[in-house]
């Protein structure tokens, strides 16, 4: 196969141009490392943040409880389960890879695509043509609207924020669970990657965010909301600069169980947008990725579009098993989280 990377430009977000990080399960990791690009993606490097496997992961209270007290490494038999790498290792890395083996288009984007003749339309009106094209453009995806205009992203409920801390604060994980409220951080290796969630009220944000006025007053906020919860959470906000943080709507897509079209296929988040609070997004589109490609080795004539169609189905049926668990993973985290309330009164 002859591989094009059409990459259009880095999405924005409420919160600015802020580092993101990503939590890859054993099962990416093990695809990974099957074609040796796991060392790549999360290099030692001199001034930077690294990626790190998370060792101990429990939850506590408000109070700094533990509800479930970590005792034993998160691992899947003798491999450490989790890594949490920064997205811009993660998307270098791959780069990095790819530069051997494919064309990289970065900064052009997909308009549209003609799902049986196998033709890209570009932004700059431009077009590629190819035997498979492969939708891997994210929850907002242009390829999906194109093909399948009737779906569309859901609101979970809660807005969610993220940042890093500037320095390592706690060497275990841990999720805190207050009313209406979430509070998440895991340790890199020289920072601390936290998120916090909100529930909404009566359909709306939280009271507390509502009508952010910038990351700023977002961080300020969030300080006043935290204040009171166990240690380091106040330290963990107090060391966050505000170019460190972003926050969104939490958005799920649930797609109907065929959304493959004559060559095109649909991977990751374009597909099946999982909640975030399971940081499981990156992962499930690399899974997606890796299960594509080896239905595609068995493709004798890419110019065939019956065989071609007959292996993006394949891959796309053996998903299902997979997205309905964590699918039923997400939807007791959202029923827990949003007990809090109840517990209160």
């Amino acid at each position: 196969w002859e591989v094009s990377l059409v990459e259009g430009p880095r999405g924005s977000h409420a919160g600015g141009q802020a580092p993101r990080v990503q939590g890859l399960w054993s099962n990416a990791l093990e695809g990974l490392d099957a074609i040796g690009l796991l060392r790549s993606i999360c290099p030692r490097r001199e001034g930077g943040r690294q990626g790190m496997y998370m060792q101990e992961a429990g939850y506590r209270s408000v109070q700094g409880h533990w509800l479930a007290e970590p005792r034993t490494p998160l691992s899947q038999g003798t491999a450490p389960a989790l890594l949490f790498v920064s997205e811009e290792d993660l998307l270098n890395g791959l780069r990095q890879h790819l530069q051997s083996v494919a064309e990289l288009m970065p900064g052009e984007s997909c308009v549209c695509v003609d799902a049986m003749e196998g033709r890209v339309h570009l932004d700059d009106g431009s077009s590629l043509r190819a035997d498979v094209i492969v939708a891997a453009d994210g929850i907002d995806s242009a390829v999906r609207r194109s093909l399948h205009p009737e779906v569309h992203p859901s609101l979970r409920g809660y807005t969610v924020f993220r940042g890093i801390a500037g320095q390592q604060l706690s060497p275990k994980s841990y999720q805190t669970w207050g009313p209406g409220m979430r509070f998440a951080s895991v340790p890199l290796e020289d920072s601390q990657s936290w998120f916090a969630t909100f529930a909404y009220h009566q359909g709306q944000p939280h009271p507390l965010i509502r009508d952010l006025q910038g990351p700023e007053d977002a961080l300020t906020r969030l300080r006043a909301a935290f204040d009171g919860w166990h240690d380091p959470i106040r330290e963990t906000l107090l060391q966050t600069d505000h170019a460190d943080l972003l926050w969104e709507e939490a958005r799920e897509l649930i797609s109907p169980n065929v959304l493959s079209h004559g060559r095109v296929a649909f991977i990751g988040d374009a597909a099946h947008a999982i909640d975030p609070i399971l940081a499981q997004g990156a992962g499930v589109a690399i899974e997606d990725a890796l299960r594509l490609a080896s239905q595609l080795d068995f493709v004798e004539n890419p110019q065939s579009e019956a065989m071609v169609h007959h292996a993006v189905q394949q891959a796309e049926a053996a998903a299902t098993t997979r997205i309905r668990t964590l699918r039923t993973m997400s939807n007791v985290s959202q029923f827990l989280g949003h007990l809090g309330p109840q517990r209160a009164n």
